[in-house]
């Protein structure tokens, strides 16, 4: 079960936003058959009523949202940034005064742009200076060099060439260029906001339209072709309210698993080898003259190739602390692994090898059996049922963990023994000579187990043990006879008086 944060319980203003996207198409409509007479006006008051409602759709969310307002706050102070330059702009279609080549409106556009920027950073879901960013940063300036390239070469050059235009025009124009790049860039920095989805994808293309829409007026007001209130108004018109259906969408995303249909973006990291070639392509179709707009290709050129350079290098050092990562957290759960096998075949109370590892070192040393005589022992405690009902089961525990001590100091190196169940134990004795050393080495378990224990919580206690001897030749018995032949003997011993070895022969019977 996934836990929400509190963004999954984002409330929309679906009110708002439906005003906005529905006085775009009647903008749409009245651009395509409106009369020109009352075209402007209409426009004009079409233009102020969106951004009007994208103003108070950002205004209704921050005050219903209260726990997105970290993220949203900036958007609120772009979008009455637009909205005030939008009316101070209508109010100079109307006023007859010369329209300045800096007023209040480019204060207010400016500020748009820097608010939305913030918008668009608080979106972001890694670090900043995080190595994914980084990368993510110079693959969008790699786009952003070329496009300002292109633009460049469209009409930048001859902007700053038109003896007509004052330093006034050009300056300001150029910081709307800086400011509409700068926004491209983070557009092209949207798979850090999350996995790419429906709402990232709005958001993106509203960003885009907007900046193409700016790039389109330049172009035109260059040319002195732009007309107020026409379908050039209404792409910014549909780019705003992109963006903020977008951005709203994008919030509420946040507190939400991604579906598994949306895509990482990682296409998007293709984009600065295209606009590589793009640039490359500029550099020797204008290779003819020595002019201004040549110069400019070539810086162009040679910005978007260290910038390539750059990235190049941040994603080889990104890929190497991956690698190093990755190599990390293979060792840990090699590591983890092995810890956990560890587990699954040790005996938590006394730290011998369980059943499980019983089972499997037998199977092994039966498979390795060469020439020598295979000895298994079966040791059951005498007595231990009364130390367990006298002083109680911790202290039955701690003579358990004295035992098994005692018993990897007797059967050392010889053999391994294991904790099998309750008070039972065994031991595997590998390459045995003979009878008389199994048994010599049984009767050292029985010595060692005699000696007073004290465990904690109890006075001294006395126990003792009876073991039964099962030897085998190479595969003579399997795993399952020789445990049984062993228990046998064992079973004997305890019949016998206890406190004994007794060796399993053909006559018994298993």
């Amino acid at each position: 079960m996934t836990t929400q944060t509190p963004y999954a319980e984002t409330r929309q203003p679906v009110l708002w936003l439906g005003l906005m996207w529905l006085l775009c198409g009647l903008h749409l409509l009245w651009a395509l058959f409106g009369q020109s007479q009352e075209q402007l006006l209409m426009a004009d008051l079409l233009d102020l009523l969106v951004m009007a409602a994208g103003f108070g759709s950002a205004v209704w969310f921050w005050r219903n949202n209260p726990q997105t307002r970290k993220v949203t706050r900036p958007l609120v102070f772009a979008s009455a940034s637009q909205l005030m330059a939008d009316a101070y702009m209508i109010v100079l279609d109307f006023v007859p005064v010369a329209t300045p080549g800096f007023s209040p409106a480019d204060v207010f556009y400016w500020l748009f742009y820097i608010f939305m920027g913030g918008t668009l950073l608080r979106l972001q879901r890694v670090k900043i200076f995080s190595g994914r960013s980084l990368i993510w940063l110079l693959s969008s300036l790699v786009v952003v060099s070329v496009t300002a390239e292109i633009l460049w070469v469209t009409f930048l050059a001859d902007t700053l060439l038109e003896p007509g235009t004052s330093l006034q025009f050009k300056a300001v124009n150029a910081g709307y260029i800086l400011l509409d790049l700068f926004l491209l860039s983070l557009a092209l920095m949207s798979p850090l906001w999350g996995r790419l989805s429906r709402a990232s994808g709005l958001l993106f293309s509203g960003l885009l339209t907007f900046i193409s829409a700016d790039f389109r007026y330049y172009a035109l007001s260059l040319q002195g072709q732009y007309v107020p209130g026409g379908l050039l108004d209404l792409l910014w018109q549909l780019g705003l309210s992109a963006q903020l259906s977008g951005i709203f969408m994008v919030v509420a995303d946040r507190g939400k698993e991604p579906h598994p249909s949306e895509q990482s973006g990682q296409w998007l990291l293709a984009l600065p080898y295209i606009a590589v070639i793009v640039s490359v392509a500029l550099l020797f179709s204008h290779t003819d003259d020595n002019s201004l707009r040549q110069r400019g290709i070539i810086w162009f050129s040679v910005l978007t190739f260290v910038l390539m350079i750059i990235l190049q290098a941040l994603n080889l050092l990104e890929n190497q602390r991956l690698q190093h990562s990755l190599h990390q957290q293979t060792q840990e759960l090699e590591a983890h692994r092995n810890a956990l096998a560890q587990l699954a075949f040790t005996d938590l109370l006394t730290g011998l090898g369980n059943r499980a590892a019983f089972y499997l070192s037998l199977q092994e040393a039966i498979d390795s059996a060469q020439s020598e005589l295979l000895g298994l022992f079966f040791v059951d405690l005498d007595g231990f049922k009364g130390v367990n009902d006298r002083f109680g089961h911790e202290s039955g525990d701690q003579l358990l963990r004295q035992v098994a001590q005692r018993l990897l100091g007797s059967v050392a190196p010889h053999g391994t023994a294991f904790r099998i169940g309750g008070d039972e134990f065994t031991v595997i004795f590998p390459d045995c000579s003979g009878q008389a050393e199994a048994l010599a080495l049984a009767e050292a378990l029985i010595l060692a187990l005699r000696t007073t224990f004290t465990p904690a919580f109890a006075d001294q206690v006395s126990i003792s043990a009876s073991v039964g001897v099962a030897l085998a030749r190479p595969g003579e018995f399997g795993a399952d006879q020789l445990l049984r032949r062993a228990d046998a003997a064992m079973y004997i011993a305890k019949g016998t008086g206890k406190d004994r070895v007794y060796l399993f022969t053909d006559t018994d019977s298993a």
